[in-house]
C-alpha cells in the first residue's frame, strides 16, 4: 500500500502480468520497529527534560510511506507517478536505471554494480577498461548520449565485465574512485573481509541452534557500551524461576529534569514543548540519508541548521525531494574550503549540541573538522558521522551510494522474482539509514542527558542494511543453502501474493495466516469447496497447491477494481491492501485525514501537502512543520544573532565568498 513495491523492481516489460513486489525479508516490520524506537527515544528525552510521559501510537502504514517521502514530494510539487512500463520510460535504461547513473553488469562469477555518475568517474571507468575503441564514439561521449544509446552500451560493457571477477572489478574501480561494488550473496557477505575487520558479525552460542554468527550493530559509540549481543535470545519460560524469586520488582528509573542547552540561555522547557525543544543541530550532511535523519530531528522540535555552499551545492536542491528532506530547518551559506570558513564552522559548532555529517570517510577530518577538533570547542558534543562502509576497516575509503550498497549487502539479491537476476531498482537504503541515524542521535542525546557526556558515533550504511537481513543470514548458516528471492510469496503463510485486479496495473496484496482468515477468504471469493477441503487447513497444504489457489483468487480479483476487492476482503477479515502508485498514495484518505500528510505554506503563498512523522503522541500529531529553506536564507540570523558578528563584517564575508 505504501507505493514502495512499485519501485523495488524498476520498470518492467508488462505491468499487467509482472506484479509489484515486496522487499525480501520482513522489511515493513523492521521499518515500523525503527519508527517505534525513534518515537520512544524522543519521548524518553522529553521525560528527562520535562518530567512529562506520554502515550505513543505508531502506524506501520505511515512508517512505510516514510520510506517513500521523495516520491510523495514529487507528487506534491506537480510530478507524476513513475510508470512501471519499460516502454514508457522516457530515458533509455540499463537494467532499469539510466546508463549515466549505472547498472548491474554480468561477471564471470556473478554481477557487479557500477555507478559512474560524474563525467570524471566515467572517464576513469573507460581508462580501467583500457580505453576501448568504441569509447571515442560520439554515441557515448556525453551523459545524454549514453542514455539514448544505453542498450548498445550495455552490451559493450557486459562483454568486458563478463570475463572478469566481480570483486576484482570492484576493487580496481574503487582504487580509481569509481563507485562500484560486487553484487554479494548472503554467503559473500558472511565472508567479506571488511565486515570481518570491523567485527560486525558476532558469534553467539544458542542452546537450540548452536553457535552462529549474528549481525551486530551498525554503529560504534565512543562512550556507550551496548551489551546487545552478550547472550542469546531466551527460550520460552527460561527466566520464570529467576523472576519469581525476585523479592520485589525493580524500581522505576528516576529521570531528574535537566535543561538541554540551546546556546546556554538557561530557560525552562515547557511541559507541552516538542521533544527536542532546546536542542540545536549543525547539519553538514547532504543528498538523502543525512538530511533525512536531521529532518526527523527538526520535526521533533530541534533547531537544525543546515550548512551548505554555492561552491558545491547539495545535488538534491535540483529536485522536489529537497523540500521534504529539509523540512523545518534553517540554512546557512558557508564556504568550508577557506580558513575563515572553517573558523566560522567551529564557532557554530560551539553553539550546538549535535553535529551530523555524511561525507566519505576522512573528508571531514581533512577539512579540519574532525571530532577531536570539534570537542575542544564543545566538550559535550554529540557527533554523528555516517559513511558508506564506516570509518574504520580496509574498505573505509570506498565511494558509495545507497543504491550500490543494496547490492553489496545482499539486500537486492534476496528481493525480486524467483530465478531472476538481482533487482536493479529501488531506493531503500537512504531513507532506512536516515531513520536509524535519527534513532541513534536520540539515544546519544538521552545518554548525555543522563551522564553529561557527548560522544562520537561511527555509522556504517552497509552494516545498517546488512543488519536488516537477519533471517537470510541465519538461514544460510543453519541450512547451508543460499536464500533466493521469493517474489511476494512467504515461507510461513499461504496464500501470500499480489493479485491482478481490473484496470491498468492494478493489484491487491493478500496474505493469509490463520485458519479463520483462510475460511473468510474462501467465503469472500465464493469458493466453499476450498474451505471444506481438509488438505488446505494448514499453511503447508496450501503452499503445496499455491499455484492452483492463486489462480482461483486471481479469477475473483480480476473481475473487480482493487479498492472494491480491498473493501470486500477487509470486511470479511482478510489481511489485504491495494498496491498503490505514488500518486494514489499521496491521495490516500487515511494519510490525509489522519494528518500524516499535512499542508505546508511557502513564502510565495503556495501550499504543498507533504509527509510528517508516522506516529501520534497522546492521540494527536506532534511536529514542527515549516517549508524547507533556500541556501543562505538564515545566514543573517546565524552569523549576526547567534554568533554575534557585526553586519558590516558579514557583508565583507559575503563579498569575499566566505558566506557563500
Amino acid at each position: 500500500m505504501s507505493a514502495n513495491a512499485h519501485g523495488i523492481l524498476g520498470p518492467v516489460e508488462d505491468p499487467n502480468t509482472e506484479p509489484p513486489i515486496r522487499a525480501g525479508g520482513y522489511q515493513s516490520e523492521q521499518v515500523a520497529g525503527m519508527s517505534a524506537v525513534t518515537a520512544i527515544l524522543s519521548a524518553l528525552f522529553r521525560l528527562r527534560t520535562t518530567g512529562r510521559g506520554c502515550d505513543i501510537v505508531v502506524s506501520s502504514f505511515e512508517a512505510m510511506a516514510t520510506q517513500a517521502i521523495a516520491g510523495l514530494a514529487n507528487i506534491a510539487f506537480g510530478g507524476e507517478s513513475p510508470t512501471r512500463n519499460l516502454a514508457d520510460v522516457r530515458e533509455a535504461s540499463i537494467g532499469g536505471q539510466v546508463s549515466a547513473i549505472g547498472g548491474v553488469l554480468p561477471c564471470a562469477d556473478g554481477y557487479v554494480a557500477i555507478s559512474p555518475r560524474e563525467d570524471a568517474q566515467w572517464a576513469r571507468w573507460l581508462e580501467m577498461m583500457g580505453n576501448p575503441g568504441w569509447s571515442e564514439d560520439p554515441k557515448f561521449a556525453t551523459r545524454d548520449a549514453r542514455q539514448q544509446n544505453a542498450p548498445e552500451l550495455w552490451e559493450l560493457l557486459s562483454e568486458w565485465t563478463s570475463q572478469r571477477n566481480k570483486r576484482d572489478i570492484a576493487r580496481d574501480g574503487q582504487n580509481r574512485r569509481i563507485p562500484c561494488f560486487p553484487v554479494n550473496t548472503v554467503k559473500d557477505l558472511l565472508e567479506d573481509p571488511h565486515l570481518e575487520a570491523r567485527q560486525f558479525f558476532v558469534p553467539i552460542d544458542h542452546p537450540a541452534v548452536g553457535n552462529l554468527r549474528y549481525p551486530g550493530i551498525p554503529y560504534r559509540l565512543s562512550k556507550t557500551k551496548l551489551p546487545i549481543v552478550e547472550r542469546p535470545a531466551p527460550t520460552l519460560g527460561q527466566h520464570n524461576d529467576e523472576l519469581a524469586r525476585a523479592a520485589e520488582p525493580p524500581s522505576a528509573p528516576s529521570f531528574p529534569r535537566r535543561r538541554e542547552s540551546r546556546g546556554g540561555d538557561g530557560g525552562a522547557i515547557q511541559p507541552n514543548a516538542a521533544p527536542l525543544t532546546g536542542v540545536r543541530v549543525a547539519d553538514f550532511s547532504w543528498i538523502i540519508a543525512g538530511p533525512t535523519a536531521t529532518r526527523h530531528l527538526a520535526l521533533l522540535g530541534a533547531e537544525v541548521i543546515k550548512v551548505g555552499s554555492a561552491r558545491r551545492p547539495d545535488p538534491s536542491t535540483r529536485g522536489s525531494a529537497f523540500h521534504v528532506y529539509n523540512q523545518s530547518k534553517r540554512y546557512a551559506a558557508l564556504n568550508l574550503s577557506q580558513p575563515r570558513g572553517k573558523e566560522l564552522a567551529l564557532d557554530l559548532v560551539a553553539q550546538c549540541d549535535v553535529v551530523v555529517e555524511n561525507y566519505a570517510a576522512g573528508v571531514f577530518e581533512r577539512l579540519g573538522l574532525g571530532y577531536d577538533v570539534l570537542r575542544k570547542v564543545k566538550p559535550d558534543l554529540i557527533m554523528i558521522a555516517s559513511s558508506g562502509t564506516g570509518h574504520t576497516g580496509p574498505d573505509r575509503d570506498y565511494v558509495a551510494y545507497g543504491s550500490l550498497l543494496q547490492h553489496y549487502t545482499g539486500w537486492n539479491s534476496i528481493s525480486g522474482y524467483p530465478g531472476s537476476e538481482p533487482i536493479k531498482g529501488g531506493l531503500w537504503a537512504d531513507p532506512w539509514v536516515g531513520m536509524e541515524l535519527a534513532m541513534i542521535t536520540l539515544a546519544a542525546l538521552n545518554h548525555r542527558a543522563a551522564t553529561g557526556q557527548g560522544q562520537y558515533v561511527d555509522f556504517s550504511m552497509a552494516e545498517a542494511l546488512s543488519a536488516s537481513l537477519p533471517e537470510a543470514l541465519l538461514e544460510y548458516q543453519m541450512n547451508a543453502s543460499e536464500p533466493v528471492p521469493l517474489g511476494n510469496a512467504d515461507r510461513n503463510s499461504a496464500p501470500h501474493a499480489a493479485y491482478k485486479c481490473a484496470g491498468d496495473d492494478r493489484w491487491i496484496a493478500i496474505e493469509v495466516h490463520t485458519p479463520e482468515q483462510w475460511r473468510a477468504l474462501c467465503r469472500a471469493i465464493d469458493r466453499p469447496d476450498l474451505a471444506a477441503d481438509p488438505s488446505l487447513d494448514a499453511p503447508e497444504g496450501r503452499r503445496q497447491r499455491e499455484e492452483e489457489l492463486n489462480a482461483a483468487i486471481s479469477n475473483w480479483t480480476s473481475q473487480r477494481d482493487d479498492i472494491q476487492a480491498f473493501e470486500t476482503l477487509q470486511h470479511a477479515g482478510v489481511p489485504c491492501g491495494p498496491s498503490l502508485d505514488m500518486g494514489r498514495l499521496h491521495a490516500e484518505p487515511s494519510l490525509n485525514e489522519g494528518g500524516y500528510l499535512a499542508p505546508v505554506e511557502y513564502l510565495d503563498g503556495t501550499e504543498r501537502i507533504l509527509p510528517t512523522l508516522p506516529w501520534r503522541v497522546n492521540g494527536r500529531r506532534e511536529y514542527t512543520l515549516k517549508p524547507a529553506p533556500e541556501l543562505g536564507q538564515d545566514s543573517a540570523y546565524i552569523y549576526e544573532e547567534l554568533l554575534g558578528i557585526p553586519t558590516q563584517e558579514t557583508e565583507e564575508l559575503t563579498d569575499t565568498q566566505i558566506i557563500y
